[in-house]
């Protein structure tokens, strides 16, 4: 065998080596981590997340006890579950935060986008998801009297052309606040917030929200 030969094999069996060392180097390294479950957004509670509302992230495994790893959920394909408080982006699935079939919340919700007044751009820049609002709601009482009628009036001269103002919602959790664009925490001024309401309530809103102003008052 000439000497040219003898250096070919010579590379070739070099670059087995190196590549097996490579791959077993990589399979050690992968077979170390874990994809772990984890929410995408914020989420308030009785919220129903599917796996649209699921990231993975690459975890070490030594990082984790044994114990919280048997309490993390994977959500399946065809698999809707309700969780059982508010969660944040980036927080682990586990089972701990799913409501059970006899817990689940029997009334149907939807969010909402409200556009706010002037006087509660001050307040509503320094709520976070999760916070509860009052809202309240102005308008001329002869656009707006059947459709208020038992909500709390808080000012009203009783004059069809003449304005009242009530308390629309109590205790409702924010869910966002966005821009003018419908983008969150940019850098422009609040013009909207996003809250949940139940589905009665959102069709209220609806009806009202281009015939009055809505103020906003934190809890």
């Amino acid at each position: 065998m000439d000497k040219k030969k003898k250096i070919i094999i010579s590379l070739t069996i070099s670059l087995i080596i190196v590549l097996l060392i490579y791959f077993i180097s990589n399979f050690k390294s992968n077979s170390e981590f874990i994809s772990i479950p984890v929410f995408k957004s914020n989420l308030l509670q009785d919220t129903t997340v599917n796996k649209n509302d699921i990231d993975y992230i690459q975890v070490k495994k030594t990082s984790i006890k044994d114990t919280f790893l048997k309490e993390i959920l994977n959500i399946s394909d065809d698999k809707e579950l309700t969780i059982n408080r508010n969660v944040y982006a980036g927080e682990i699935v586990n089972k701990n935060i799913i409501k059970s079939n006899m817990e689940l919340m029997k009334e149907p919700y939807q969010y909402v986008s409200l556009p706010i007044s002037n006087d509660s751009l001050a307040i509503c820049n320094n709520l976070k998801f999760g916070d509860k609002v009052e809202i309240f709601y102005t308008a001329k009482l002869r656009d707006v009297e059947y459709a208020i009628k038992g909500k709390e009036r808080l000012y009203s001269n009783n004059l069809k052309d003449g304005y009242v103002t009530c308390i629309l919602f109590e205790n409702v959790e924010l869910v966002a606040k966005t821009d003018s664009t419908g983008k969150e925490e940019g850098n422009n001024l609040i013009s909207n917030i996003t809250v949940r309401l139940s589905k009665q309530d959102a069709m209220l809103v609806s009806n009202l929200k281009n015939l009055g102003v809505i103020d906003i008052t934190a809890k």
